[in-house]
């Protein structure tokens, strides 16, 4: 899980086509995202906390 501005930060950079990668603090610790390797996005509300799934 990770914050709604980490999930927003993803979000915008898999949108626009980025390259490059998104570092997340997520409840498991920090996890480094290659944006161009992203084929899933998707939001989804547990509790009150966004998250998002990568294949």
């Amino acid at each position: 899980m990770v914050s709604p501005a980490t999930a927003d930060a993803v979000e915008r950079a898999v949108s626009a086509g980025a390259g490059g990668a998104v570092d997340l603090d997520t409840d498991d610790g920090r996890i480094t995202v290659v944006v161009p390797r992203v084929v899933y996005f998707k939001r989804f509300t547990k509790g009150a906390q966004p998250g998002f799934l990568r294949a």
